[in-house]
């Protein structure tokens, strides 16, 4: 019999380059999806239309849809 259980975890990937996101701490996977979003989200992420995109592509704001690109 073994002790152990699966557990599903949840990470935030960026849309275009598909970088992971890792907090200040270095937390990478988080419990549910929510916390996995809002946690990038709070670093500078952004959400556009459902897709998040990590501070590089958003520097580089030619990934990033036209009417978005407007709003930086």
């Amino acid at each position: 019999m073994s002790n152990t259980r699966r557990h599903t975890l949840y990470s935030a990937r960026c849309f275009h380059c598909r970088t992971s996101h890792f907090n200040e701490n270095g937390i990478l996977l988080w419990p549910d999806k929510d916390a996995a979003v809002n946690a990038a989200l709070e670093e500078g992420w952004l959400m556009h239309r459902g897709r998040l995109y990590c501070p590089t592509c958003i520097a580089d704001k030619q990934h990033l849809p036209p009417k978005q690109r407007k709003k930086l």
